[in-house]
């Protein structure tokens, strides 16, 4: 593949990259809105502070990656067949340094983690790797729900019935739960239906 892009600042505008291969390139503070990159490569690449909107990177492939900075948001991992089906592709981390990074309301269900390093590792206010070792137990679950108040004191929104470890703040699912003076009433009772992401991380809990 010839190269046809040189240094300097470039846009382009209404062009379908699918299949485009990135070699020893700094994309550093670019910018990539409504973009079709399926089943690109990108080798020795620095993204640091990039910026990935409403973008398609499904079976594209990420080695030597600088993302330093960046900040992933509804993410999805379906991905498109040539028969026009969508179905599940997830994503997989090899060899990767993601030490001291934030996931926060991710649906982390069936995720498997092999060989790696959890010192440190904390979910939903639970030290991993002190509980793998016996040195601390699993705390209770309790069910909870809650109506949140607006500033004129009217009840504003009714919470769907979560499980959370007491003592935490979040729900099993990652949900914070509101201050005090936020909250009307909050309950066992309390809940529009129960949360299937709360149940499933239950089941394995």
């Amino acid at each position: 593949m010839k190269s046809t892009i040189y240094s300097g600042q470039h846009v382009a505008h209404q062009c379908s990259m699918s299949e485009s291969s990135f070699d020893d390139v700094n994309l550093q503070n670019a910018i990539f809105n409504n973009v079709n990159l399926q089943a690109s490569r990108y080798s020795n690449i620095n993204l640091m502070q990039g910026n990935f909107y409403d973008v398609n990177l499904s079976h594209s492939q990420f080695s030597i990656v600088n993302l330093g900075g960046a900040v992933f948001s509804n993410i999805v991992t379906l991905t498109t067949t040539p028969l026009g089906i969508s179905k599940n592709a997830p994503i997989s981390f090899k060899d990767s340094d993601l030490s001291a990074s934030t996931f926060n309301n991710v649906d982390m269900s069936n995720v498997v983690l092999e060989n790696c390093q959890i010192s440190g590792l904390i979910i939903n206010g639970i030290d991993i790797e002190a509980l793998l070792k016996g040195d601390i137990s699993k705390p209770e679950l309790q069910k909870v729900g809650w109506r949140t108040q607006n500033e004129t004191g009217s009840t504003n929104k009714v919470s769907k019935g979560h499980y959370m470890a007491k003592g935490s703040d979040k729900t099993l699912c990652g949900v914070d739960v509101p201050s005090a003076e936020k909250v009307a009433e909050m309950s066992t009772q309390i809940g529009t239906s129960a949360c299937k992401r709360c149940l499933g991380i239950k089941k394995n809990y």
